[in-house]
């Protein structure tokens, strides 16, 4: 039998057991027991001491704008377990502008207006809370409140304040609202140094941005944490039409730096943002020979390694601002970049395309003394190295600074596949294999893509020799060093009593 079925008497006298919910049914569908079991109802809350079923009791009070009974619940000490932060935000969230207003209202008359000096602690302001939900009369009310704290808020830095929240949320018509206040910080940062601006640009909110971009105290120019801004922020997300509003700006720093050495353009490279790196590329304020990532990498390098931006880089090979010439930190050339990114990984054709431009040096060498090609075997890359091996320009026996070539590199790393390539072509030497003592019959058998025992103890022979030169080497360079020492001290020793009297003589004079 339900509970609605049985007598009066009886639903009266076991209404005290009852939960709120079952309580709050009865008051609602039994007109003749609503004002008897309403007290129970406020006795039962406040022994459960239940902060969810107080809330409930409030916003019930305020929608019908009862002011006595809730002066009734905050006089009896609702709030010894409600909070008055957390009361107020779930208003925002779960009801309308007039009724959070009301709640507000009865909360100021019967507790005092409350101190927002913690309005930037980890519990969100109903301001706040108001910019995350989209609720823009609550957020138009809060603004017009005198103890709102609004202007307060609207001032402050240093934590995720509602500004940055409606920006965040996309949540346009709110933004005007608080940019409209004459307090509001446009340019204020959280906890990471990102602004509004800097939000809008990183998740592609392109009405928010062309907002603040149109307000003249917006600063586009603003660093993040990580010495990010905004068109740094949009480049590596590929927002390519919010990247067009940023260029718009004629004061925007279009060949900033973050923190790490990345550029706009270096940053949409490296994700393979075509449009973007289109779109950066058409303003003659971008530097293309910047160094635009890490390792003081150009641009061009970054886009060499991408699949997609073979047709850009194509592109670029024609454009004489870029100079093909450029090297990062460590001296490779665009065409180390191209011979060392992984054969899996590396787009169709992109060193065909280097190859195809005749004033590239494909023998460049590095600050190692390894060529493009070197750098190809060195990381196996065969599809390149066969490719360099068919260009007549390409020295496929150029050895590093210590002297190993492409061939000695491949036989002491065992690699097979590169064996048989660097073998099969005649431009290759083999001399330098029988110099370190590889016997003939063992690179006829490499050249038909034999490895046995024999091969093996080749490899194991030839690397102990290479060790062995390599350490007469060092101790030569250490004695010649000694050498020089022991020069430098017994110049030294023999000028020394010269200048001791001549500073006698000073003195004595």
């Amino acid at each position: 039998m339900s509970i609605l079925h049985l007598p009066n008497e009886l639903t009266f006298i076991i209404s005290d057991l009852l939960p709120p919910p079952d309580l709050n049914s009865l008051i609602k569908t039994n007109t003749h027991f609503a004002r008897l079991l309403q007290q129970v109802l406020l006795n039962t809350v406040f022994e459960l001491r239940s902060e969810d079923y107080g809330k409930r009791l409030l916003y019930s009070y305020a929608r019908m704008r009862n002011r006595a009974e809730i002066r009734g619940v905050l006089g009896r000490g609702v709030l010894e377990f409600v909070s008055r932060r957390g009361l107020v935000n779930t208003a925002v969230v779960t009801e309308e502008a007039g009724s959070v207003e009301f709640l507000m209202d009865c909360l100021d008359e019967v507790v005092g207006v409350e101190d927002e000096e913690g309005v930037a602690s980890s519990e969100a302001s109903p301001l706040t809370t108001a910019a995350i939900k989209g609720k823009v009369a609550t957020a138009e009310m809060l603004l017009l409140r005198s103890g709102g704290g609004g202007g307060r808020e609207l001032a402050a830095t240093g934590y995720y304040g509602p500004l940055y929240m409606a920006a965040a949320y996309n949540h346009v018509d709110i933004l005007k609202l608080m940019l409209a206040h004459p307090l509001v910080n446009v340019n204020t940062q959280n906890q990471q140094r990102m602004t509004p601006l800097l939000v809008a640009a990183f998740k592609g909110h392109d009405p928010i941005v062309r907002v603040l971009l149109q307000d003249p105290r917006t600063d586009a120019n603003v660093r993040d944490i990580s010495g990010a801004t905004a068109l740094l922020r949009s480049a590596l997300r590929g927002r390519v039409d919010v990247v067009k509003l940023l260029l718009a700006k004629p004061e925007l720093e279009v060949n900033g730096q973050d923190d790490r050495g990345w550029t706009a353009l270096g940053r949409a490279s490296s994700r393979g943002h075509v449009d973007t790196v289109r779109t950066l590329l058409a303003d003659p304020r971008i530097d293309v020979n910047v160094g635009g990532s890490v390792g003081g990498e150009p641009s061009l390098f970054v886009m060499v390694r991408s699949r997609r931006l073979q047709g850009v880089v194509r592109d670029c090979l024609a454009d004489p601002r870029f100079d093909i010439h450029l090297r990062d930190n460590t001296g490779k050339t665009v065409m180390h970049v191209a011979a060392t990114v992984h054969h899996e990984a590396a787009p169709p054709g992109m060193i065909e395309l280097l190859l195809s431009d005749t004033r590239i040096d494909v023998n460049a060498r590095d600050h190692r003394g390894q060529s493009p090609f070197y750098a190809a075997v060195d990381c196996r890359n065969a599809r390149v190295v066969q490719t360099l091996l068919e260009d007549p320009r390409v020295r496929v026996d150029l050895g590093d600074s210590d002297g190993v070539c492409p061939l000695e590199k491949a036989f002491l790393g065992m690699d097979e596949r590169m064996l048989g390539l660097l073998l099969a072509c005649p431009r290759v030497s083999k001399e330098v294999l029988l110099e370190r003592g590889v016997r003939k019959e063992v690179l006829d058998g490499l050249e038909r893509g034999l490895v046995d025992e024999a091969v093996e103890a080749a490899v194991l022979a030839a690397g102990a020799q290479r060790e062995r030169e390599a350490e007469a080497e060092r101790e030569a360079e250490a004695q010649a060093q000694a050498q020089v020492e022991v020069e430098a001290e017994a110049g030294g020793a023999a000028t020394a009593p010269e200048a001791d009297l001549g500073a006698v003589g000073v003195a004595v004079a």
